[in-house]
């Protein structure tokens, strides 16, 4: 595959505070270093095996930068959303969005991935076509963004949008008690080996103060969490930032969150955070509608 061109530097992002003696920190894992490899860091623990058409919205996105444009600085996830049989969108987390221009930062997205490396479709873009909220400032708030591809995405059983979740589903207090499914590529336990194919965790939201309480932290009402009741624990992790939690309501495959967080201490230790979409629905059809 080419490689695109431009970059950012994308800030490694941890929030770390103190209450009573104890440390409570949540983190996107930050920019790859030099030991990460392709799709080997990005964890869905414990997950189990995901079919061929069973996350046909699930993108894989490398981001470029560094010297001339040639190094790889991030690997996220990101859903294909839109209308239609052709999609030039995809919905993501504004960590993964490039915003330095002088970087002129770019993108690969790989869609319809169910094996290292097998995309049935890859399509580029740039930074200038790239949105990061305008409220965003840390992890945990206004952390969403949107890709605008330079070629659209064709639908087939393999690659397809996903529905975005309504403004009904704003706030943490809706969703609570929801079960979800992220996908991702990664570990088969905490400590490897890493997976050669998609992998999917099936989570629940928690109540926003049992999440607040674990991380010692206030989140916005645009944020929520869910973790894992299965034995062993699932969780996503590490370059999985950015994948959907994906709800089925009334037989509809529904994009509910958008995966921002994990825990420092395990990725399996406390909840995973997540944007709530429904609180973006206005602004997501904002940006499309003026970027035509």
């Amino acid at each position: 595959m080419n490689s695109l061109f431009g970059g950012i530097f994308v800030k490694i992002l941890i929030f770390t505070l103190f209450t009573s003696g104890r440390a409570a920190t949540f983190t996107d894992g930050g920019p790859i270093d030099n030991n990460s490899t392709r799709y080997a860091e990005s964890r869905v623990v414990n997950g189990l095996p995901a079919g061929p058409t069973d996350f046909p919205n699930h993108v894989f996105i490398t981001v470029y930068g560094g010297l001339l444009g040639l190094e790889i600085i991030n690997y996220c996830s990101g859903s294909i959303i839109g209308s239609g049989p052709l999609s030039r969108w995809v919905l993501t987390a504004g960590t993964c969005i490039v915003t330095d221009i002088l970087q002129l930062g770019s993108y690969l997205l790989e869609a319809g991935i169910n094996e290292e490396g097998v995309a049935e479709q890859t399509v580029g873009a740039f930074w200038f076509n790239s949105f990061r909220h305008p409220g965003y400032t840390d992890l945990a708030t206004n952390n969403i963004g949107l890709i605008k591809t330079n070629t659209p995405f064709v639908t087939s059983n393999y690659v397809k949008p996903i529905q975005v979740a309504p403004i009904s589903w704003s706030g943490p207090a809706v969703m609570s008690g929801i079960k979800g499914t992220g996908a991702g590529f990664g570990y088969v336990t905490n400590t490897g080996p890493s997976s050669n194919t998609l992998l999917k965790a099936e989570l629940t939201v928690i109540p926003q103060t049992d999440c607040s309480n674990r991380y010692e932290y206030s989140f916005p009402n645009s944020v929520y969490c869910a973790e894992s009741t299965a034995t062993p624990r699932q969780a996503l992790c590490r370059f999985d930032v950015g994948t959907a939690l994906v709800v089925v309501s009334r037989g509809v495959r529904v994009q509910s969150g958008i995966f921002i967080f994990f825990s420092e201490d395990g990725c399996t230790t406390d909840p995973n955070g997540f944007t709530n979409v429904g609180n973006y629905n206005d602004w997501i059809k904002l940006i499309m509608d003026r970027n035509p």
